[in-house]
């Protein structure tokens, strides 16, 4: 189990003053990645099924640090239950219809032609 203590070692003013090319732990498998640019990267480390994984959690500012650890907490309790967060996550995402799905939703739906009385009297006229 993870105890309080573990967890909330860095704070915003040590995430501005991350060297480049670090990686710190915030605990409980929370880590501030800092890229060779500087960027921060948040990262959770856990182990499932004997297999160490790393995933990404978003780029700080825009994930913030208080988000940062409750997206660590939610995977804590997935991995506890041996639900695999990385691959909980890409089932939830939805997935963008290929070209092929969609010109075969579009044949099957059937289309209705909307002209005025006249037009449809021309068409009337032209088929006889």
């Amino acid at each position: 189990m993870w105890r309080a203590a573990l967890v909330g070692k860095l704070n915003t003013k040590k995430l501005a003053t991350l060297k480049a090319g670090t990686k710190t732990a915030d605990g409980g498998g929370l880590y501030a990645i800092s890229g060779p640019d500087g960027r921060v990267t948040w990262g959770f480390l856990f182990t499932i099924n004997r297999r160490r994984r790393l995933m990404s959690l978003g780029q700080w500012p825009d994930v913030s640090l208080a988000e940062a650890r409750e997206f660590a907490t939610d995977g804590r309790r997935k991995v506890r239950v041996g639900i695999d967060p990385i691959e909980d996550r890409k089932a939830t995402r939805k997935r963008a219809p290929t070209f092929s799905e969609v010109t075969d939703e579009l044949e099957q739906t059937p289309i209705k032609l909307y002209h005025s009385r006249r037009r449809r009297s021309n068409l009337c006229v032209r088929q006889i």
